[in-house]
């Protein structure tokens, strides 16, 4: 096989290479920022962060309700023990019992609120660490599949790079050097096809007589344009 059709095939290969390669960095990716472990994460961090200030709230209303309802019943017992002789002032104290019981009615059903909404929060967090739970089980599977895939596509790059050397071989370091010279001038692409017509499949540029007789008997030969390596199929 010519040098020319050699340096296609390893233009090929390299392809073929920078392909899996970038599929493993996907894989890799895909490995280290798992969106849906995260997000089930997210949610159960901001559900165990909503329950603290209604277990806070809630404690300070029962503290209040209890303050409120010990001084209605010492009042009421005041009242009642016939310590109060002045009309005024048992009227006084009679609104102010009243005036407590209200209050205590109003922290009873604050209190209540506030009890649910902490069942509430705490039935969330079950929910929320049942899921990411479930989540992470499922993606720990899915990252099994994943880390087998990325395996083999290990595997093939590993076997590509062998035929790669082997190629390098049969090219010669002339060639070799031409090649990875010509790289970073047309992307990464320095070998192209020669069409029928005579034009370079890359640029386009019609080819004198003598480069497309060369192209055609397989000699080396470059594009009168962009001057990659032209090979004729």
């Amino acid at each position: 096989m010519s040098r020319n059709r050699n340096l296609y095939r390893l233009q090929e290969l390299e392809q073929s290479m920078q392909a899996l390669q970038q599929q493993i960095t996907d894989i890799d990716d895909a490995l280290q920022n798992d969106e849906k472990v995260i997000a089930a994460q997210q949610a159960v961090d901001a559900a165990q962060a909503a329950l603290p200030p209604l277990q806070k709230q809630s404690r300070e209303v029962e503290a209040d309700l209890d303050a409120t309802t010990t001084k209605a019943a010492e009042t009421e017992e005041r009242l009642y023990s016939g310590e109060i002789k002045n009309p005024k002032a048992m009227s006084e104290m009679q609104q102010e019992i009243a005036g407590l019981k209200s209050k205590q009615e109003t922290l009873e059903e604050t209190l209540f609120g506030l009890m649910e909404s902490v069942e509430q929060a705490e039935s969330t967090i079950a929910n929320t660490e049942s899921n990411h739970e479930t989540v992470v089980k499922t993606q720990m599977q899915k990252n099994e599949a994943l880390v087998a895939e990325r395996d083999r596509k290990e595997a093939e790059v590993a076997e590509l790079e062998n035929a790669r050397a082997e190629l390098h071989d049969e090219i010669g370091a002339e060639g070799v050097q031409l090649y990875e010279k010509l790289k970073p001038r047309t992307r990464g692409l320095p070998v192209a096809k020669m069409h029928n017509d005579g034009t370079c499949s890359k640029c386009g540029v019609q080819q004198n007589r003598m480069t497309e007789t060369e192209v055609r008997r397989g000699n080396p030969a470059q594009c009168d344009n962009c001057k990659r390596i032209l090979i004729f199929m």
